[in-house]
């Protein structure tokens, strides 16, 4: 599921593709991952993973790591437009994070519908722990673009910073 973050003044710019609508969205939705997570949880769990690696030589040489909780977070969107179906997901998927503490992982899409009425239901995973200190003021419409293309599916948004 690819996605690239491009150049724009002040602000970042996401494209998302995909094979599929579904695909493409849940790119769109891994780029706003990245973009929120902190630095200090990927290492921690980078760290977390090496210890894993090490497996008894880890517990032998006395080195603790600490299990984060993991979470899980159900949402949903429905509305009769596909261009406020992508701006609402992404919004809901950052401040339920917010607001529940969660520090994303990982998304899935459980639901899809890009027909009218435009639906997404989606898992976010991850653990307990603080946002990264990238201030998101909105997801906006500026530039935003959802096109069936002849190898699938793009979405370009914007993130006002």
């Amino acid at each position: 599921m690819p996605y690239e973050f491009l150049e724009h003044t002040g602000d970042v710019k996401i494209r998302a593709t995909g094979s599929s609508f579904r695909e493409a969205i849940e790119s769109a939705m891994q780029a706003l991952i990245q973009l929120i997570s902190s630095k200090e949880a990927s290492e921690a769990s980078v760290q977390e993973s090496d210890n894993e690696v090490s497996g008894k030589g880890a517990k032998k040489r006395g080195i603790a790591k600490a299990k984060k909780a993991s979470q899980e977070l159900l949402l949903e969107v429905e509305t009769s437009n596909i261009k406020d179906l992508i701006v609402m997901a992404l919004e809901r998927l950052f401040i339920m994070c917010e607001i529940e503490d969660v520090l994303p992982r990982s998304v899935k899409i459980l639901e899809e519908e890009h027909e009218n009425p435009y639906y997404v239901r989606f898992a976010v995973f991850g653990e307990k722990g603080k946002l990264s200190d990238t201030e998101i003021k909105a997801i906006t419409y500026h530039q935003l673009r959802v096109d069936k293309t002849e190898g699938g599916w793009l979405i370009e948004v914007v993130i006002d910073i």
